[in-house]
């Protein structure tokens, strides 16, 4: 990709916002993919798509140590950038990259900087060349749940519980769970009430039932000659055998044994 003197590059790093003082001649912006490969009796290699991988962006550039130059964008202090994103690199701090073209194709990406390196060359003192990759940082995290026993029913005992959740010696604390007074109980705590425990069926082995296969499957219910390995294959019953060695034939895969097949 060919970048031109209206490109402009930033990159943000916490608070402070950076401008690239001068465009690389080329800033490489890839796409990843986990799509997975499966062997399908019959078919052969099939594609299984998968939500996709992280993006990753790397240029190469220096930092002027003068900024008269016309190339030149902004104030001239490459140690000063180059130690902020040395620091960013080691805290694993999280980046926002922004790249706007006056084409109207930007690049906005929230990111991780996965690669930084810089070089000293004789004859230009006070100039840093460098080397830098961004890779796609996606947030995650887990919501914490806490289940409160009800012993009665009813629109009364419900408004008496969130009464006590409001006013008893938890929420004097800072909320539920807490164990210093006065600490501020975390927005993320979702609060729930017990339910009877429900009865559970228990799967049976019969055409059309769901189940997960590992293991080796047949060309036949006597087990002659397996083809192929499964792991993890989803998939279901289509078809029994009562008596056979290998009893259980699964999609349009094979016949397989008891131990190869778990229930779903």
């Amino acid at each position: 990709m060919r970048v031109n003197p209206e490109t402009k590059i930033f990159l943000k790093v916490k608070r402070k916002k950076y401008r690239i003082p001068v465009n690389p001649s080329e800033i490489s912006v890839s796409y990843s993919t986990v799509d997975k490969t499966e062997q399908v009796a019959g078919v052969g290699e099939i594609l299984i798509p998968q939500k996709p991988g992280l993006m990753t962006a790397t240029w190469n550039s220096f930092f002027p140590s003068h900024s008269g130059d016309p190339y030149v964008v902004g104030s001239a202090n490459p140690q000063k950038i180059a130690k902020a994103f040395e620091k960013a690199w080691k805290k694993r701090q999280s980046c926002r990259l922004v790249i706007t073209r006056s084409n109207g194709f930007d690049t906005n990406l929230k990111c991780r900087i996965s690669d930084f390196k810089y070089t000293d060359k004789g004859g230009e003192p006070g100039d840093l060349y460098y080397e830098i990759t961004l890779k796609e940082y996606r947030s995650y995290g887990a919501s914490q749940m806490q289940v409160v026993s009800q012993t009665a029913t009813g629109p009364a005992s419900d408004l008496a519980l969130m009464q006590q959740l409001a006013s008893g010696p938890a929420a004097e604390s800072g909320g539920p769970g807490s164990s210093n007074p006065g600490e501020t109980a975390s927005n993320n705590v979702v609060y729930a009430t017990a339910e009877p425990q429900r009865p559970v069926d228990n799967p049976v082995a019969v055409v059309g039932a769901n189940v997960v296969v590992n293991g080796d499957y047949y060309y036949s219910s006597q087990g002659a000659s397996p083809h192929y390995t499964a792991s993890g294959l989803q998939t279901t019953i289509t078809r029994i055998v009562p008596g056979a060695d290998k009893p259980y034939h699964v999609g349009g895969y094979g016949w397989v044994g008891a131990d190869a097949i778990q229930l779903v």
